[in-house]
């Protein structure tokens, strides 16, 4: 298998800095969940074994894309003067598509990332997706607190008794950014107000607003996903299918990266969704599967915010930016 440094290298030999574009995290754009108080999914399979899931009581927002490369690269950034050093220069935290060289002074370091990863979804462990949240959160401090506190507090996490885990199982109340639940994760995805009709509600079976599996291939081509197809170099970028959304226009839910949800199981966290170039979409995409892994695994992920007040949102419109996109393949 090849090395994280050897693969970065092989993408691209100029690097990609999250300082010379101003803020990629500005760029997140949202889409609103409602239809607070909606029925759950639920198949009963006999002898006290069902399937539940999607209720959820309150509006949100949740990120159209999973979180990319340029906006894990401001975080890494930010938070490397913080970091403990035993993850300084692990995959947890850097991702494997950052690359951590010598910085101009002795003991210094500069993360750089190879250009054509800047709009790929990251992967990373979900430790360190709940401190992206807290730092959010805290309004992007530059203090060691911001990053620690706030949504989750990271001095819970850790290992109990066997194979358990003593992290927080829930973000904190109040907390402005999030990552989303298993429930609204599946909401967002596979709830439409208007299934049956106008005021008709129910589930489809596929993040696409159907009830067949989206089409694996390129967009140009007709694809609806990354998944399904054997890509001869990188997959397409977080918005390549604008045209394939959940009700909600929630974007790449399938076929980007699988993706990490608050939702605690046991020691796991549960995961939703298939990932570029996975052979079996039809599977990994339906709304009845997901599955968990340990914190410390890299899967992708993307945020949960608050819905704002209509003249808080009014006031967000006035400072966003014109929108970027990131391409360089």
């Amino acid at each position: 298998m090849a090395t994280k440094h050897g693969i970065l290298m092989t993408v691209a030999s100029c690097a990609f800095s999250a300082a010379a574009i101003g803020s990629p995290i500005d760029e997140i754009e949202w889409a609103t969940v409602g239809s607070p108080g909606n029925a759950p999914f639920m198949i009963d399979y006999g002898g006290g074994f069902e399937f539940r899931a999607g209720a959820v009581d309150h509006e949100f927002r949740i990120a159209k894309t999973e979180v990319t490369g340029a906006q894990w690269l401001e975080f890494v950034e930010a938070y490397a003067p913080f970091v403990d050093p035993e993850y300084a220069n692990n995959s947890e935290f850097e991702s494997w598509s950052i690359i951590r060289l010598p910085g101009p002074t002795p003991g210094s370091y500069e993360y750089y990332m190879p250009p054509a990863l800047a709009d790929q979804p990251v992967q990373a462990g979900w430790r360190f997706g709940a401190r992206f949240v807290n730092w959010l959160h805290n309004g992007r401090a530059n203090t060691r607190e911001a990053f620690e506190t706030g949504v989750y507090d990271t001095s819970t996490f850790g290992h109990g008794p066997g194979a358990t885990i003593t992290d927080q199982a829930e973000r904190s109340p109040g907390s402005t950014y999030f990552l989303v639940t298993r429930d609204e994760w599946i909401k967002a995805g596979f709830f439409d107000p208007n299934r049956y009709g106008e005021g008709q509600p129910g589930y489809w079976m596929y993040p696409n607003s159907s009830d067949t599996p989206p089409v694996g291939g390129p967009p140009e081509l007709g694809g609806e996903t990354g998944a399904g197809y054997n890509w001869p170099g990188l997959p397409p970028s977080v918005d390549a299918y604008p045209d394939t959304q959940s009700p909600w226009g929630v974007l790449n839910l399938s076929g980007g990266a699988q993706e990490w949800t608050e939702t605690l199981d046991g020691p796991f966290r549960r995961l939703r969704g298939s990932y570029s170039g996975e052979t079996i979409p039809a599977y990994h995409d339906g709304i009845m599967y997901d599955f968990g892994a340990p914190p410390g695994a890299l899967f992708g992920f993307r945020i949960g915010t608050v819905v704002p007040s209509p003249a808080g949102f009014a006031f967000v419109i006035l400072l966003l930016p014109r929108k970027r996109r990131f391409r360089w393949h």
